[in-house]
């Protein structure tokens, strides 16, 4: 078979799960089909890396992940140079019914919090990103993402006992 067909065949085997599996990670779908183009781009530039590959599946995951660990690092200037833009964002990326803080409670305790303490409880608690995603999407440790985390939780739950006190 020729390798380009090969390449085509993988194509077709592997897509809708590379898709999903960066779906997951970027809660986009345009910019999670972008990246598959530009992993089977990166395939067909070098067609001859994928005769060694024994598990075809999860070298495509690992350069998938390396494909968008890249564009974040690219473009996170872009975006982190400008908060609301990256607010926005995550705001607004569940939006048609504006379903994205719905205990009002919450919505006003955020609403007093610091801005990266904001966007930090919002990014993991209501789009699910693991702490290493947080953590290059905010170009921070995660150590650092974990303790702003914490922060806001115990914050939050200091609150919601105070008002029950009352």
């Amino acid at each position: 078979m020729d390798i380009f067909r090969e390449i085509e065949q993988i194509y077709k085997d592997n897509y809708d799960y590379l898709n999903r599996f960066l779906l997951r990670m970027t809660k986009d779908e345009q910019l999670s089909e972008d990246i598959v183009q530009e992993t089977f781009t990166k395939i067909l530039i070098r067609p001859n890396d994928i005769s060694n590959v024994r598990n075809m599946r999860s070298w495509l995951t690992v350069v998938a992940r390396n494909t968008l660990i890249d564009f974040f690092n690219k473009s996170k200037d872009e975006v982190l140079a400008d908060g609301d833009i990256l607010y926005n964002l995550l705001v607004d990326a569940k939006e048609p019914s504006n379903i994205v803080i719905k205990d009002m409670k919450i919505e006003q305790y955020l609403s007093t919090i610091p801005k990266d303490e904001k966007l930090v409880f919002i990014a993991r608690e209501y789009y699910g990103y693991t702490y290493k995603e947080m953590g290059i999407l905010f170009d921070l440790p995660v150590s650092t993402i974990k303790s702003r985390l914490f922060r806001v939780r115990r914050k939050l739950i200091q609150r919601a006992e105070g008002r029950r006190k009352k």
